[in-house]
């Protein structure tokens, strides 16, 4: 549940920052939050099974997930 109220959260703020595009002409941490955002929803149980269901269930969707993170916070 945490996951999901996390996940929840930082999609809000991807979605405030992607209101303000306009009026900045670095956009860098918009695209950091987003890919911090994908990474943390795809670390949520139900979507991991999923996405790792659709890439052959051997744990594919894992690496995506973790290289999102550490991209996003550089």
């Amino acid at each position: 549940m945490m996951q999901l109220i996390v996940a929840v959260a930082l999609w809000g703020l991807v979605g405030a920052l992607a209101i303000g595009t306009r009026r900045r002409t670095d956009q860098s941490i918009l695209y950091a939050a987003v890919m911090i955002a994908v990474s943390l929803t795809l670390n949520i149980d139900a979507v991991y099974f999923a996405a790792d269901g659709v890439l052959g269930g051997r744990n594919y969707a894992d690496l995506p997930a973790n290289l999102l993170l550490l991209l996003g916070g550089c």
